[in-house]
C-alpha cells in the first residue's frame, strides 16, 4: 500500500499546544531547559517501529497557510490542541482541518488532545467532559471524514506517545478511510462488496451460510491459525450481538453476519485484520 520508503507523520497545531514536545517525546529526547519554538525533521529507523519503513516525524510552525507543501509530501498528520485552552480546540475546526481538507482529502489525520497532566488546572466541568477527546471527535468526525481516531497525551510526561507512533504507522499502512465511514459508522460500500465475493469464495457449499467448518477453513487460510470451539463459540456470539439473534438464529454464519463481524473489528481497532482478509 506504501510505495514510499519512509512515513513522513506531520506534527501540526497552533502555538504552545506542545507539537516541540511531542517530537521530542516521539523520537525519545529528553526535553531541554529552554524548549526550541521548532526543531528539525526527526527520523525513527524501521528496527524500533517493527516496520519495513522508516518514520520521519515533522515539526512545523503554527500557520496553517504555510503547511501546504508539507501536507501533501505527508503520510499522515498528527493535529494537536491543548486541552486546557479553548480556542485551539476552535481551532481545528475553523482553520487547520479545513486547510488540511483542501490541499489533500486522502490524507488521514489523528486528533492529539495534548497536556492531560494538566487536567486539574481546569474548571470541574471542563476536567470531565468538554476538553475530553471523545466530545471533541464527535463534531470532527461529522464534518472532517479524513480525521480517523483521537488520542489524549502529556508529550512533557512522556504519556502515551507509543500509542501515538502505532495509530500513525496503522492509518498509514492500514488506513481506515477505504473500509470504514466514520461520521455514519458504517462500512464503505466497496468494502462491503468485497466482503460479500470473500463469504461465497468461503461458502464451499453454496448454501449462503458458512459452516463451522467453512469458518475455521477461512480463518486457516487467512491467519495461518485454528480455530477452537469456544472460538467459534465467541465469534458467534459476537455476531448475534450485532445484528440480533433472529437474524442469525441457525448454527452457521449468514452472509449479513460475516460482514457485520468485520464492522466490529473495526469499531475495535482491529483494522488490519481486515486488510489482511482483503489480501
Amino acid at each position: 500500500m506504501m510505495e514510499e520508503e519512509k512515513i513522513r507523520v506531520l506534527v501540526a497545531g497552533d502555538r504552545r499546544v506542545g507539537k516541540t514536545s511531542l517530537v521530542l517525546s516521539m523520537v525519545g529526547k529528553e526535553m531541554p531547559r529552554d524548549l526550541p519554538a521548532q526543531v528539525g525533521p526527526q527520523v525513527i529507523s524501521p528496527e524500533v517501529m517493527r516496520s519495513h519503513l522508516a518514520t520521519e516525524i515533522i515539526d512545523s510552525i503554527a500557520d496553517p497557510s504555510e503547511l501546504q507543501d508539507l501536507v501533501r509530501s505527508s503520510s499522515v498528520v498528527v493535529l494537536v490542541y491543548d486541552i486546557t485552552r479553548e480556542e485551539t480546540i476552535e481551532g481545528l475546526h475553523t482553520q487547520w482541518l479545513p486547510m488540511i481538507q483542501s490541499v489533500s482529502k486522502e490524507v488521514p489525520v489523528i486528533i492529539i488532545a495534548n497536556k492531560i497532566d494538566l487536567l486539574d488546572t481546569l474548571e470541574e466541568e471542563d476536567r470531565v467532559d468538554r476538553h475530553r477527546i471523545q466530545r471533541v471527535l464527535r463534531r470532527l468526525l461529522r464534518d472532517f471524514p479524513q480525521v480517523e481516531m483521537g488520542l489524549e497525551c502529556a508529550a512533557a510526561r512522556n504519556k502515551n506517545i507509543p500509542a501515538i507512533l502505532f495509530c500513525a504507522q496503522r492509518v498509514v499502512l492500514h488506513p481506515l478511510g477505504p473500509l470504514y465511514k466514520t461520521n455514519e459508522r458504517e462500512l464503505t460500500e466497496p468494502f462491503k462488496r468485497a466482503l460479500k465475493r470473500i463469504f461465497r469464495i468461503c461458502d464451499k457449499d453454496g448454501n449462503g451460510l458458512l459452516s463451522d467448518e467453512e469458518l475455521a477453513g477461512f480463518q486457516k487460510e487467512v491467519f495461518s491459525t485454528e480455530l477452537t470451539p469456544e472460538d467459534i463459540r465467541g465469534i458467534k456470539q459476537v455476531i448475534n450481538s450485532e445484528i440480533g439473534e433472529a437474524s442469525n438464529r441457525m448454527a452457521e454464519i449468514t452472509q449479513e453476519g460475516f460482514i457485520a463481524l468485520q464492522k466490529k473489528c473495526i469499531e475495535m481497532m482491529k483494522i488490519q485484520n481486515c486488510w489482511i482478509i482483503l489480501k
